[in-house]
Formats: C-alpha cells, structure tokens, sequence
C-alpha cells in the first residue's frame, strides 16, 4: 500500500546521492564482438585501491545501446578512479584486457572494447578531448589558456551533468506525485467478504495450474514433436502461448491463435516476452520451453523471470534428473496424448478435444 511513498523517498535518496556523486564523471563502455553473445554480459573495472566497479552491457537498443541485435553492446557507469583494469565476463568466464587510464575523473570518458578471436582490446578515450593527442595528456606543449580552457570545459560539462540528472528527478518527483493523488482517488479500502479461489488446472481435473512458475515434464524424444502439438493445441484455446526452443514449424499452426515463437531462452528476454503477451487483457500468457537445456540454477532463473501470475511448461526429453519432473507424457491417438504425475495417480488428457478416446484408464473424460 505504500510503495507511491517509498519510490517517493528512493528519488529523493537518489538525488542526495546524485549530489555526492557530482565528482564522478560517467564512462560509456561499448563492446564490439566478432561471434554472437549469449547470456549476461559484464565488464569489471578495477583500481589499485578500492572496490571493483561491475557494469552490465546490453545489445537491447535501449540506451545507451543505438541498435538491438547488432553484435554492438553498450553500458554506462559512474567511476570516480581514472586508473583501472578491464576484465570482460561471459557466462562467468573472465577474459582479461589490460589497463585503462583517463587523465581526470570528474569528465565524461570513453572505454572502447573489441572481442576478436577470443582477444579483448582495451582503448580508454575522453570525449570532446581539445588536445590532439590518442590518450590523456595528448601531443604537443599546451599553453596557460589551453589549460585553463580545459579546465573550464571540464566544469561546463559536470554542471550538464547536474542540469540533467535534476531534470530527471524533477519530472521523477512529478511522475509520482501524480500517481500517489491518483491511487488515493480509487482507494475503496479491502476487500471484505470474499476469497480468492484457488485457479484450476488448465486441462481439467488432474492437470496444474499455470499461474505460478514452470512445471517440468518428460517424454520420449521419439514422441516430443507430437505432444509438443498436441500441448500447444490444449494450451492455445485459452493463453497466449510463447514456444522458446527448436520448435518444429508446424507446432505453431492454429487459426486464430496468438502463438509465438522465440529461440534466445536468456531468462530476461524470455520474461519480456511473456509479461508483454500476459498483458494483454483477453487472455494469460503461458510459456512453453522445448529441447532447451540447462541446469538447475539456469532454470530457478528462468522461473524467477516470470511476471507475476505466469508460468509454463518445460518439454524435456534428455534424462538428467534436475530439475524434478513432474508429469511423464505419451501419445495414446492422433493428436491426444496422456499427462500421468510421477508422484500419485493424477491422470489427464490434452490435445484434440474431438480425438479423445472414450475413455482412459485413470482419466476423466469430459467431452
């Protein structure tokens, strides 16, 4: 109920800390990778002395990134050191660049990273650099004006940096403002009265629900292409389905349908997808994962990425136990397969509704 409040009091902590942080220039670290770049992608910074500043760059087209997808990656730090080593992290692998040194640390800075058959470059830059030289410092003998123009320069830019960063809290302070008079409008108070009833299982009697994480399930790989189909079938009448994987072509092919397709399983990218399909107020978003490895922590990431009120299957057909499956599934027809539980005796059908046998041992029909 007072999250208006608490936004309200974090602007008001970052703009004190903006204030602090005035002598701290920002740096724009760009990344050029000559292959493609999958999972997390992190530069370290590190001093002499102090601790190691951790950047993230993202190849999303929001900024400071330009274009999404173009092998170009792009991220933004406040550093307060003009001294540091360059390290780049993928998937957890260091890969070393050397130093990078700036000549002050209260102006705008450059880093510039190349990633070229497994080597990584380093180039430190100033931006609007009036000395002609390739580094700090540059070529040739500056006079007094030279020197005391840079310094102004180097002032001017600082208090564009304050300019903005206020501009930016002001319209972030008026944001909340405006919504906090909004929510005091429609506030009727709690809900009294009433319970909330649990969702059913999105097959009938038997079946999970989907609202609330991934549940994992085994077939034969052999069968997956058709209980792949058969799933999508049962899951389109009333989701928006989202496939991640090696989906086969025709696995999406329902008139009328909204069914989509990725094949990046980054677990950030996958929750973007779905809390923009789940958004939509005709129906939920669901989220199938097909011939998609990883491990454990790699699919406790990708459930944790899931908006609020979502959640999926996981179609595995390799044998590794973790994480636990919950369901084994096997065609029983043309275009309807069987979900059996590995813990109890839940059975149920899915796929379709017009081929289902009369009945299933275990199974409750309801045509």
């Amino acid at each position: 109920m007072n999250h208006p409040r608490s936004l309200l009091g974090a602007l008001l902590l970052g703009a004190c800390a903006f204030s602090s942080a005035a002598h701290a220039g920002g740096v724009l670290v760009r990344l050029d990778a000559d292959r493609t770049l999958d999972g997390d992608v992190y530069v370290d910074l590190a001093p002499a002395d102090g601790e190691t500043e951790r950047v993230q760059l993202q190849d999303d087209g929001q900024q400071p990134d330009v274009t999404a997808g173009d092998g170009r990656w792009a991220g933004a730090v406040f550093l307060p050191h003009t001294d540091v080593t360059v390290s780049l992290v993928l998937d957890g692998e260091r890969m070393d660049g050397g130093p990078a040194v700036w000549s002050a640390p209260d102006i705008p800075r450059d880093l510039d990273l190349t990633l070229r058959d497994g080597v990584l470059t380093v180039k430190a830059r100033e931006a609007n650099q009036h000395n002609p030289g390739e580094g700090p410092g540059g070529s040739g003998g500056g006079t007094a004006a030279q020197a005391s123009k840079e310094a102004a320069d180097a002032e001017a830019q600082v208090g564009l940096w304050l300019i903005g960063g206020g501009a930016v809290l002001f319209v972030g302070l008026a944001v909340m403002l405006v919504v906090m008079r909004k929510h005091a409008r429609v506030r009727r108070g709690p809900i009294s009265g009433v319970t909330l009833v649990p969702a059913g299982g999105f097959a009938g009697p038997g079946s999970p629900p989907l609202n609330d994480g991934l549940v994992h399930w085994r077939t034969d790989p052999a069968h997956a292409p058709a209980v792949l189909r058969a799933l999508v079938d049962t899951l389109a009448r009333h989701h928006g389905v989202l496939l991640v994987g090696d989906v086969p072509q025709h696995a999406g092919s329902r008139a009328g349908r909204r069914i989509f397709r990725a094949t990046d399983p980054t677990p950030r990218k996958v929750g973007d997808a779905l809390e923009a399909i789940h958004a939509d107020p005709r129906e939920a978003g669901v989220v199938v994962f097909y011939d998609v490895g990883g491990s454990p922590d790699d699919w406790a990431d990708r459930d944790d990425e899931l908006p609020l009120g979502t959640g999926g299957v996981v179609l595995h057909t390799a044998a590794e136990a973790a994480p636990a499956r919950t369901h084994v599934v096997r065609p029983v027809g043309p275009g309807v397969c069987v979900v059996e539980a590995t813990e109890g005796d839940a059975r149920f059908l899915i796929g379709d509704r017009a081929r289902w046998p009369a009945s299933v041992d275990g199974v409750v029909v309801d045509q």
